[in-house]
């Protein structure tokens, strides 16, 4: 499966950070989705694993996957997560 560049709908309603119905940006990670899980950036623009099942792939026309797409994902290095579960992990450095 190809991540780059994709969007998802979250149809989990039980994930921190993030909202049921809602289009996430999907970033590539090729062991993530090994063994299917996606990495996604979430409402505070930070990027973590979550299971694909929780996911529904989406295609965007052009236009709106660039408007989608104008927001890079920002590395807070000194902020602490209040949420840790064990279907939320860091992207490992």
């Amino acid at each position: 499966m190809k991540t780059e560049g994709r969007f998802v709908i979250c149809i989990a309603d039980d994930l921190p950070a993030l909202e049921v119905r809602k289009i996430y940006r999907v970033l590539p990670d090729d062991k993530a989705e090994a063994i299917n899980w996606i990495r996604v950036i979430d409402d505070s623009e930070e990027d973590y694993l979550y299971p694909a099942k929780d996911f529904v792939f989406v295609d965007l026309p052009h236009q709106e996957r660039q408007l989608m797409s104008l927001r890079k994902p920002t590395t807070r290095k000194n902020a602490t997560t209040s949420m840790p579960t064990a279907k939320r992990r860091k992207r490992s450095a």
